[in-house]
């Protein structure tokens, strides 16, 4: 793929990505730091593995940015004028994390890194209440939902009830420890409400 202006060749971009996203078109722009940023979004095959790539500057070189949403479909989710980006990954032991990033432009640094703001915070909370309404009594839905309450840093009242919420679903196929720790963190949580 060769993307250019009226004057001039800007990137000749070989990818292995197909067109095509669920949510997102597969050619787009992004707005950053108000430049608007060409951006193709595809997947790696069977509409898997949605991947966007940005194609921007650092310093005087044509540069790409990528991310893969790993387990989830390609999204945008803009707040404040800010784009944030939610994937989810799988690591070995098949346990879904999900992370927040932003794409940052500055002279240093063309990438997606990492959100720990305000912002991810409360995208992190939206994917919370989603999994503490589900009707799931897995050990892996219980993980992950632990890594979302931490992820999402909520205040002692609000943890309260999201490990209450967790604990009614304790289920007899958890293991031990797991209705050890869950007991625990409920407990924690909770004094003095």
């Amino acid at each position: 793929m060769i993307l250019s202006n009226s004057y001039e060749q800007l990137i000749n971009l070989n990818t292995t990505l197909q067109p095509g996203c669920a949510n997102l078109p597969s050619i787009s722009t992004l707005q950053v730091n108000g430049h608007a940023l060409p951006m193709i979004c595809g997947n790696n095959g069977a509409g898997r593995n949605e991947t966007i790539q940005v194609i921007g500057r650092l310093g005087s070189n044509p540069t790409i940015a990528a991310l893969n949403f790993g387990q989830m479909g390609a999204a945008i989710r803009s707040l404040h004028d800010i784009d944030y980006f939610l994937t989810a990954q799988t690591d070995p032991d098949q346990i879904m994390n999900f992370k927040v990033y932003r794409l940052t432009m500055d002279d240093s640094i063309f990438g997606f890194i990492p959100a720990e703001d305000e912002q991810s915070r409360n995208i992190y909370r939206s994917v919370l209440r989603n999994y503490l309404a589900a009707q799931i009594n897995t050990e892996q839905h219980v993980v992950e939902t632990l890594r979302l309450i931490e992820q999402s840093r909520l205040q002692l009242v609000q943890q309260c009830e999201a490990f209450k919420l967790l604990s009614e679903k304790n289920s007899a196929n958890f293991s031990r420890g797991l209705k050890i720790k869950l007991n625990a963190l409920h407990t924690q949580a909770c004094k003095g409400n």
